[in-house]
């Protein structure tokens, strides 16, 4: 009997990640950010860069920058698309963090201090 409360007291690791009220907020921030960094660097680098001949190109680069620096064979021709990608990797570094603080949440829990 004492099992049963124990294990219906314990949230499953996806209830706590898709339960936590940051999940939905971070969703949509990262779902506009990476949208908007596209279409900026996509019409900021059309024209100059044969590498970005589609929106889809420019998605693939932007959702690469944000968890990794370099971008594989593309890189920015443009002023503009190099402000762009500083920006990218500036907001990505604290996007990617947060993701990654909110996936250790759910699997290992709240942090807990230690006692002296």
């Amino acid at each position: 009997m004492m099992a049963d409360l124990t294990r219906a007291d314990k949230k499953s690791s996806l209830s706590k990640f898709f339960g936590n009220r940051v999940f939905v907020p971070l969703s949509l921030f990262t779902a506009v950010h990476v949208v908007a960094s596209a279409s900026a660097f996509y019409l900021a680098e059309n024209a100059a860069n044969s590498k970005i001949s589609s929106y889809g190109a420019a998605f693939a680069w932007v959702f690469s920058m944000i968890p990794f620096v370099g971008s594989g064979g593309i890189e920015p021709m443009t002023f503009w698309g190099h402000v762009i990608a500083i920006a990218i990797q500036a907001t990505g570094l604290f996007i990617f963090a947060f993701w990654l603080a909110l996936f250790g949440f759910a699997a290992f829990g709240r942090p807990r201090r230690l006692e002296d």
